[in-house]
């Protein structure tokens, strides 16, 4: 770390896609157990998280799970 702090701690935009993966990625570590397939989440969740790590929701919470159901194959 160099001490000058993290983007969000200086108050800097995170792109949106990084504030998404950051949101998710949060809620993946929170809800998996070893040996799920499949990790199950709700729309309160984002909010949550997104509180917890000081990220600004998007105004459609939708917008931040569909970005990920568009990746290129």
């Amino acid at each position: 770390m160099n001490g000058r702090g993290t983007d969000r701690e200086r108050g800097c935009a995170i792109p949106s896609r990084n504030r998404y993966v950051a949101i998710i990625e949060a809620i993946f570590h929170a809800k998996y157990q070893p040996g799920q397939r499949v990790v199950a989440f709700e729309r309160e969740d984002i909010v949550t998280f997104a509180s917890k790590l000081n990220i600004r929701l998007p105004k459609n919470l939708g917008d931040l799970v569909y970005s990920f159901l568009d990746c290129p194959k």
